[in-house]
């Protein structure tokens, strides 16, 4: 089975790039100069990454911005973004 892997964005401002699909902002913040700074995690199985994900989103509203985006590679919707990420 192939490793999922995960990349961790701190920012409100991508947050919420991320949360409207605006693929052509997100790929400019990431192109201007600074890039986007992020972690990247990976994991063998389902349950790792979901164990971590309840940790480390404990004590977040769902209902409210968090200023963190989690962009998974076994996410079809997340692949466009991460493509983005690993070009920089």
């Amino acid at each position: 089975m192939e490793k999922i892997t995960i990349y961790i964005i701190n920012s409100p401002f991508i947050e919420t790039l991320v949360d409207t699909r605006d693929l052509e902002g997100f790929s400019e913040n990431a192109h201007d100069g600074y890039g986007i700074e992020y972690d990247k995690r990976e994991f063998d199985t389902q349950e790792e990454l979901s164990a971590f994900l309840s940790g480390f989103f404990y004590g977040c509203d769902d209902r409210t911005p968090n200023g963190k985006v989690v962009l998974r590679s076994d996410m079809e919707d997340d692949l466009p973004y991460i493509e983005i990420l690993k070009s920089c």
